[in-house]
């Protein structure tokens, strides 16, 4: 589990001022961490763009970490799992994880790295924007800009407080500017090429930081193993 009270103060600011004005309906993102991840190593962090659907709609902070309400954003009972709970469901009402190649690529980069049927449990999943449109799909670059200078600071505090071995960024670019500004930005010099992409990645002290795409559209099988090479001759 995550300790709250660290993010508490940069969500409130988000929330409460840069957002105040913005009148469409957002949800809000909080960082999943799996129930055996601390205890594990290598610890993987998966970041992507930002969520496609998320919590309903409510910028009340207090709400938002109330431990006791069902629809928080921190710590939820169900954290990872659901990736798992929601892999074939068919209702209309349920998000599909298998009909993702978001969470397939993640559940194949997994299992070539952290050999265990219950994967999903052994990783985190964090956004570099924890605001996105209710309705779904990324933030116009306008949203982007109200949260920019939150984002930074919550992607900080999600490194410190996660404290990953491998940091896998599938999020073809929109990464640079913030890593940029955090020093951690990609140096473009060493890759595993896949097709007609190129995945690159740094090693930082003893954290390994991957660069690559969202993998809709893209060779799944080629994507994984890119990323297995890169951690395979890393480690």
């Amino acid at each position: 589990m995550i300790d709250p009270q660290d993010y508490k103060e940069i969500y409130k600011d988000l929330l409460d001022n840069n957002l105040r004005d913005y009148n469409t309906k957002v949800t809000t993102f909080f960082p999943q961490v799996g129930e055996k991840y601390f205890e594990n190593k290598p610890r993987i962090l998966f970041v992507g763009k930002a969520t496609n659907g998320w919590i309903p709609d409510d910028r009340n902070v207090e709400n938002l970490f109330n431990l006791k309400n069902p629809n928080r954003i921190v710590n939820r009972d169900d954290q990872m799992k659901w990736v798992n709970n929601l892999e074939g469901k068919r209702s209309d009402h349920h998000y599909n994880t298998k009909k993702s190649s978001f969470w397939r690529v993640i559940k194949g980069i997994t299992l070539s790295t952290i050999n265990k049927n219950d994967w999903y449990n052994y990783i985190a999943w964090s956004n570099l924007y924890k605001i996105a449109p209710c309705e779904g799909g990324n933030p116009s670059s306008h949203l982007i800009k109200l949260q920019y200078n939150n984002s930074r600071k919550l992607l900080e505090l999600d490194l410190k407080t996660l404290d990953p071995d491998i940091v896998i960024f599938l999020t073809s670019g929109w990464e640079n500017n913030l890593l940029k500004e955090m020093e951690i930005k990609n140096d473009k010099k060493s890759f595993e090429e896949w097709k007609k992409y190129k995945t690159f990645y740094k090693k930082i002290e003893d954290k390994i930081y991957i660069y690559s795409y969202h993998p809709q559209g893209k060779n799944e099988r080629a994507h994984i193993n890119a990323v297995k090479s890169i951690i395979n001759k890393s480690m």
